[in-house]
């Protein structure tokens, strides 16, 4: 049985009709207000603060930055991650991956494309989390390209 969401408003967004970023090496597209791109219509859904599809270019990335109190999930569409966390764990992504980061009370990473030809394309959705100052923690899940056509 569904429920009636009254008190929720949801609005279309067209690919076209997103909000844009270039940098260079990242090219990214954003459902909600995210870095240079600002919209006061589109701020935050519920707990969902940011939703970004986004390509790397070759050899390219985030160098190390942190975060705080926030929920961080990414999945890859194509090419290869390498994560680096600032407690020394060094984590591949490949294509169909996805990583959970929960950053709590802080963590410290860096995120690099370093398949050796495709371009690092990803989704990533920032949640803002039940509850403050959660200790960190990172949950990776790797899917496989077969088992993903044959159903979970």
């Amino acid at each position: 049985m569904s429920q009636s969401l009254s008190h929720a408003t949801f609005i279309a967004r067209r690919s076209d009709d997103r909000g844009f970023s270039d940098d260079e090496s990242i090219e990214a597209h954003h459902t909600l207000s995210y870095g240079s791109y600002h919209d006061p219509r589109f701020l935050q859904f519920g707990s969902l603060r940011a939703f970004n599809e986004a390509s790397m270019a070759l050899h390219s990335g985030f160098p190390a930055h942190s975060h705080r109190d926030v929920e961080l999930i990414t999945y890859l569409l194509d090419g290869g991650l390498i994560v680096r966390h600032h407690q020394g764990h060094l984590e591949a992504m490949s294509k169909g991956d996805a990583q959970l980061l929960t950053a709590g009370t802080g963590t410290t990473h860096e995120v690099r494309s370093e398949h050796p030809t495709e371009l690092a394309k990803l989704l990533q959705a920032w949640v803002v989390p039940w509850k403050k100052d959660l200790p960190p923690a990172r949950v990776r899940i790797t899917t496989f390209e077969a088992s993903k056509r044959l159903g979970f």
